[in-house]
């Protein structure tokens, strides 16, 4: 029997337990049926679409405190509180938290320690997309901290999904380096292919008979240069 192995063993499970306990994360889940698109979202990680016509659709929500007041006053209401950290002498710094517990987000999943306010309660929209198809890009909040949605798009224009996301990836890192959680995915939505045109119809064989008399006849086929007679 391997005792040190086993007390390496026993001491994870009791660091992951406690780790587990503060520990927190962000969730944008994405399904794509047909034509018709449904994203269930909490915290920052957003989704956007950009239909092949131009248009620019965000289709998660920002549920950092600094940019929601719907979230702010839900927290409020329910008798939490929101404010930034007290740095001494009055002064506050940083964006703002929800009391107890200092989170920036309204939403996540996990995250027992920080209370009842911070609830797991996915925000959800569902749109029927143009079904000329457009370009869908899902990331963390390390990107949208460096990059609007503009520039995220304009930064990987013409590129594939693979190369797109690595794209957007080192143009967000580019101004401060890796400071943050950057994870990008990027999703082209293609119109489906035109059926391929249809091959001229064949000529029809012409079949012409002259009946000679009950029972004799000649047919020709068009193309045969020899008759042939039945009986």
């Amino acid at each position: 029997m391997n005792i040190h192995g086993e007390n390496v063993l026993i001491c994870r499970k009791s660091c992951f337990s406690e780790v587990a306990k503060t520990s927190g994360t962000t969730v944008t889940f994405v399904i794509l049926e047909g034509w018709v698109v449904t994203v269930a979202s909490v915290g920052d990680s957003c989704c956007i679409f950009e239909s092949a016509e131009g248009g620019i659709y965000h289709l998660s929500a920002d549920h950092r405190l600094e940019c929601n007041e719907e979230e702010r006053h839900r927290i409020t209401a329910s008798g939490g509180e929101v404010g930034r950290l007290n740095a001494g002498g009055g002064a506050e710094i940083g964006p703002l938290r929800c009391w107890p517990g200092g989170l920036c987000l309204s939403r996540s999943i996990g995250d027992m320690d920080v209370g009842e306010f911070i609830v797991p309660v996915p925000y959800v929209k569902q749109v029927k997309l143009s079904t000329a198809g457009g370009r869908m890009i899902i990331s963390s909040d390390g990107v949208w901290d460096a990059l609007t949605a503009e520039e995220a798009l304009d930064c990987c224009r013409g590129m594939p999904p693979d190369a797109a996301a690595a794209q957007i990836v080192k143009e967000a890192v580019k101004p401060k380096g890796l400071r943050d959680d950057t994870t990008c995915i990027v999703v082209d939505i293609l119109p489906q292919e035109k059926p391929a045109a249809l091959p001229p119809p064949k000529k029809p064989v012409k079949v012409c008979q002259l009946e000679m008399k009950p029972g004799e006849g000649i047919s020709i086929h068009v193309g045969t240069s020899n008759p042939t007679i039945r009986k």
